[in-house]
């Protein structure tokens, strides 16, 4: 009886000089447990993220890695977060006079901070991403496998891990590990 696979999904969707690239890595598990890497600026999608995959997934440990890149020519809309870094400033001057160091505060020191240089929010790139990201793992997701054509070079009598050659719509070849435990009686 063929109980699960372990696999890998990867797509990417371009859209509005936004590219989003989403990974899927799967383990065989008894049930669905979903993990994802998300950019910064998507971390409040995570449980959308999480739900996308669940609607065509049933089990396995999946672990799901999703980048976003912007081609607009470069800039990055970041704007300085001044009560941060007056907080980290002072926070650091009393832990440099409270250890009795003799090095001034620095700006190099407070850039060590990812609360002093922050990304600015800008809404309709946030939507954006969102749904460049979303499109991507829809894509990584439903990779479509013609079943007619999986081959299987011989009969699968015993239980263990079998390699078998899929051939997908899209014309490409790829070899899947399948992991056949022993049906219960």
């Amino acid at each position: 009886m063929l109980s699960s696979m372990t696999g890998y999904g990867r797509a990417e969707f371009t859209e509005k000089n936004i590219t989003a690239v989403a990974e899927l890595r799967s383990v065989n598990n008894r049930f669905l447990e979903v993990s994802a890497r998300l950019p910064r600026s998507l971390s409040v999608r995570e449980n959308e993220v999480k739900e996308l995959i669940r609607k065509k997934i049933l089990r396995g440990k999946i672990n799901a890695t999703v980048t976003v890149e912007h081609s607009n020519g470069g800039s990055v809309p970041l704007r300085i977060n001044v009560e941060a870094a007056k907080e980290v400033y002072k926070l650091l001057n009393r832990l440099r006079r409270s250890t009795g160091m003799k090095e001034k505060i620095k700006i190099d020191h407070l850039l060590h901070f990812s609360e002093v240089i922050e990304q600015e929010q800008v809404p309709e790139a946030d939507e954006q991403e969102w749904t460049a990201a979303r499109e991507a793992i829809e894509k990584a997701v439903n990779v479509e496998i013609d079943k007619k054509l999986i081959r299987i070079e011989e009969p699968i009598k015993m239980t263990g891990s079998h390699t078998v050659e899929v051939h997908l719509k899209q014309g490409t070849n790829a070899s899947v590990k399948i992991e056949v435990e022993k049906e219960e009686e």
